[in-house]
């Protein structure tokens, strides 16, 4: 990606389809995507239903955003803090 980033955050990525959408951007890019744990689980279900396996380099963070902050949530993914990142 420009400018040295290769990390891709989606904060309350909902139903977002960006890896899904743009295959050869996504590619060199670790994407995280943080949302609600009953969104994340109904998303990965359908991803399984459609892909037969999650997107390759995407992260699925289930946090519940009223009781955990986006830090938190990163610490416990492997998100590298010493990397750029790009946050949406």
């Amino acid at each position: 990606m420009s400018k040295g980033i290769s990390q891709y955050v989606i904060i309350s990525a909902g139903f977002d389809s960006f890896c899904l959408r743009h295959p050869d951007f996504s590619a060199g890019l670790q994407i995280y995507e943080i949302d609600h744990p009953t969104t994340q689980q109904i998303k990965q279900k359908h991803l399984m239903e459609i892909l037969d396996s999650s997107p390759e380099g995407v992260g699925f963070l289930a946090v519940d955003l009223e009781k955990q902050t986006i830090a938190d949530a990163l610490s416990h993914s492997p998100f590298l803090k010493d990397e750029r990142a790009f946050f949406t």
